[in-house]
C-alpha cells in the first residue's frame, strides 16, 4: 500500500499539470477568438478587462506550476472539479468582455473565490504529509496572505461590478473601474513574484528528491 501511495504522490503532479494546461490552453484559445471579434471595436474599458483576463490565464497556469513543483499530495475528488471549475469561471469572464452589464467583474469574483477554495484544500492536504512540512515552513504565512489576497480581490470584484453597473455607459468612471481591475491581477503578480522567491530559497535543497504536487 505504502508503494501505491509513493507512486500517486510522485505521478500525481504530472497528470494534474497536463489537465490544467489543457484546461488553460482551451481558455486562452477562446480569449484569442474573442479578442480578434472584438479588436475592431475594443474600447478602453473592453480593452482593460481583455488584459486582465489574459493575466487570470497566465496567472492560474503559474499557480499550479508552482504547487505541483514544491507539494506532493494525495488527490481527494476535489482535486477533479477544481481545475474545471476555475476553467468554467474563465470561460465566463471571456464570454462576457465588453458587455454593458457587471457580469464580467461578477465572473472575476466566482474566479476568486474558487482560486480560494483551491488555495484552501491545497494547504490543507500538505500540511497532513510530513513530506511538505520544510516548504510549509519555508513559507511562513505566505499561505494565509495568498488566501486573503484572494477574498480581497473577490470583494474589489463585487464593489466594482456595483460601481460599473451604477455609472452612465459611457463615463469615463467605467474605465477607471476596469484600470483598477488590472492593477489589482498585477498585485497578485507581485504577491507571486514574492512567494515564489521564497519557494526557490529552500527548493535547492530538496535535489535527492522528485518534487510533485
Amino acid at each position: 500500500m505504502n508503494e501505491v501511495i509513493e507512486r500517486v504522490k510522485v505521478q500525481f503532479s504530472t497528470i494534474y499539470l497536463t489537465l490544467v494546461s489543457v484546461i488553460q490552453a482551451s481558455v486562452l484559445s477562446y480569449l484569442m477568438v474573442r479578442a480578434d471579434g472584438l479588436l475592431d471595436a475594443l474600447s478602453v474599458r473592453s480593452g482593460l478587462q481583455l488584459v486582465t483576463t489574459f493575466l487570470v490565464v497566465v496567472s492560474s497556469w503559474n499557480e499550479y506550476v508552482m504547487g505541483s513543483s514544491t507539494f506532493r499530495w494525495i488527490p481527494n475528488l476535489l482535486d477533479s472539479f477544481l481545475p474545471f471549475l476555475l476553467g468554467a469561471s474563465e470561460f465566463l469572464m471571456v464570454r462576457s468582455l465588453a458587455r454593458a452589464g457587471a457580469s464580467w467583474y461578477f465572473w472575476l469574483a466566482v474566479f476568486c473565490l474558487v482560486g480560494f477554495v483551491a488555495f484552501l484544500h491545497q494547504y490543507r492536504t500538505a500540511r497532513h504529509l510530513p513530506d511538505n512540512d520544510p516548504v510549509l515552513a519555508a513559507l511562513g504565512r505566505w499561505p494565509r496572505a495568498s488566501e486573503a489576497l484572494l477574498v480581497a480581490t473577490a470583494a474589489f470584484a463585487v464593489l466594482a461590478g456595483v460601481i460599473d453597473n451604477a455609472l452612465p455607459r459611457d463615463s469615463a468612471g467605467r474605465n477607471l473601474v476596469a484600470a483598477a481591475a488590472v492593477v489589482a491581477t498585477l498585485a497578485y503578480y507581485i504577491r507571486t513574484v514574492l512567494y515564489w522567491r521564497r519557494i526557490t530559497q529552500y527548493v535547492p535543497a530538496r535535489t535527492d528528491r522528485p518534487g510533485g504536487r
